[in-house]
């Protein structure tokens, strides 16, 4: 046995350069055992490959050297001593300063089906397995089909060999969405190799993206939105999400952020960092939000996550420097009912004029369920004619699913859940007694209510009623009815509005009570 090393003379730049790593070559029976200890490698491509980005002209693929930081490596020198020149590892894909990043057959087996060759591989590349009777310049032959980079190892599998025979590794790039962006760059970017518009239709192509992302004057733009805006209190841990993103550079870069809102952070939620880092070619990054598990019947409170200012990006805008979300309680069913207030009406309120809800309510309590039959009175100090009623509080769903909300209103009602107006017969101008809506609601979330209603004349009836997919149509029982609940705002809290603009009219829509403006 002896070792052979060859180098090639060529420029070490696609498309047709070889770099040779050294060799062994056996015998015939010790091949049929044991092929290569070293398989060779090129960092060529096929005849018109996909070529990298390189704005500055050195030949030197840019994204790589800029992931490596390998702009003021010699190309021709070996920085890690891996016996692969920095060339030829920006080519393949590889870390020039780690002397384990390399491409190199590292296990060799033989069994019945023939000889398997594992070899490392990076996302996005092509690996092609190659033989020849000699490690001459002929002609090499391709084993089997390419192989795509999964960033682990993969295996190519050859027929037992009757001569001796040598192998090597073949590199090649692909640019699968022909954005002229090669895959294994997309993917070191963080960018999607199967869209020509990673981000979006609308924007930049993916060359465009990186060709600005590359200019040394582009600065970073960083916003945040709450991916997942509602949050419940264990058990289970229902998380919510905020997402800070980053578009411009490539370079890692540190986004610093503010927390505020109602819920107290350490006790209602998880403490959390106060900045997160975004590392080369990764463009999000994730701020969860963690419920923790306390006694208390509250109602759902705040985390709002503001974007503060930091080096290396944009002093954040209005429109993207903050977003919230909510922490529910996951509440068992014992609800006590809903609070509820009666007015005394004045003798103009008809069937086409409705309640107006004059001054102090006649009468203050707790109902525990909204299932009446009215002949006279409801209570004390009330009207039995000409009266309205507002109950307000939360629902509790059992089965995360779309919920059938109905009312039997005689006279007039108009219901809201999570502020959605789902029923709106006021005044009730059809014949017809009961009205319904639908919302979609999650199990064990209490959901703000509000009903009004009113009666004219002779027998007043109100009833409030559910369905859904794995619920018969019912009367809402009181277990799953919270009274008292303090209002809370459910309409956008922000709005943008520009010098000059014409009037606009903002309708600010809340809990517990029927909204202003």
């Amino acid at each position: 046995m002896f070792n052979d090393l060859l180098t090639s003379t060529a420029k070490p730049i696609q498309p047709l350069m070889k770099t040779w790593l050294p060799f062994q070559r056996l015998s015939v029976a010790s091949l049929i055992l044991k092929a290569f200890f070293l398989a060779g490698l090129s960092a060529s491509a096929a005849v018109g490959p996909p070529q990298p980005l390189d704005v500055n002209g050195d030949d030197i693929p840019d994204i790589w050297a800029l992931r490596y930081q390998a702009g003021i490596l010699n190309p021709a020198h070996d920085s890690d001593g891996d016996g692969t020149s920095n060339a030829v590892e920006s080519s393949a894909g590889t870390d020039p300063l780690s002397p384990a990043s390399v491409i190199r057959v590292s296990a060799i087996t033989r069994d019945i089906a023939g000889v398997h060759l594992t070899f490392p591989t990076l996302p996005g590349k092509r690996y092609q397995a190659q033989e020849n009777a000699s490690l001459d310049a002929g002609t090499w032959s391709d084993i089997g089909a390419l192989h795509t980079g999964t960033g682990g190892e993969v295996e190519a599998t050859v027929a037992a060999p009757g001569t001796t025979k040598f192998f090597r590794v073949y590199v090649l790039d692909v640019d699968t969405d022909n954005d002229g962006v090669t895959d294994y760059e997309e993917i070191l970017a963080g960018y999607n190799p199967n869209s020509p518009t990673s981000f979006g239709a609308s924007g930049l192509t993916d060359k465009e993206a990186l060709l600005a992302a590359l200019n040394p004057s582009t600065v970073n733009t960083v916003s945040v939105q709450a991916a997942d805006d509602a949050a419940t209190e264990p058990s289970p841990v229902d998380t919510g999400l905020f997402v800070i993103t980053r578009v411009g550079k490539l370079t890692p870069v540190t986004v610093n952020f503010t927390v505020a809102g109602t819920a107290v952070e350490g006790s209602d939620y998880t403490a959390i960092s106060r900045s997160v880092t975004l590392p080369f070619g990764v463009n999000t990054a994730a701020v969860t939000i963690t419920p923790e598990t306390d006694a208390l019947i509250e109602s759902p409170e705040s985390v709002i996550l503001a974007i503060a200012s930091g080096t290396d990006y944009a002093p954040p805008t209005a429109s993207t420097q903050s977003a919230a979300l909510l922490i529910h309680d996951r509440t068992a069913p014992n609800g006590t009912g809903l609070n509820a207030r009666y007015w005394n009406e004045a003798g103009t309120m008809s069937g086409t004029i409705p309640a107006i809800f004059p001054g102090n309510p006649a009468l203050t309590r707790t109902d525990a369920t909204v299932n009446f039959t009215w002949a006279g009175s409801p209570g004390a100090g009330v009207n039995s004619e000409r009266f309205s009623t507002r109950w307000t509080g939360e629902v509790l769903p059992e089965f995360s699913q779309i919920y059938t909300f109905f009312f039997y209103a005689d006279d007039a009602a108009r219901v809201w859940v999570n502020g959605k107006l789902l029923i709106n017969a006021w005044p009730r101008s059809s014949s017809a007694f009961e009205f319904s809506g639908t919302i979609d609601l999650t199990a064990g979330v209490r959901y703000p209510i509000v009903i009004e209603f009113y009666d004219v004349t002779s027998t007043a009836r109100a009833e409030l009623r559910w369905q859904s997919a794995n619920l018969a149509k019912e009367i809402i029982p009181m277990t799953r009815l919270f009274p008292a609940v303090p209002p809370r705002i459910l309409s956008p809290l922000d709005v943008l509005l520009i010098q000059n603009s014409p009037l606009y009219n903002y309708q600010i829509v809340a809990s517990g009570a029927r909204r202003s403006s």
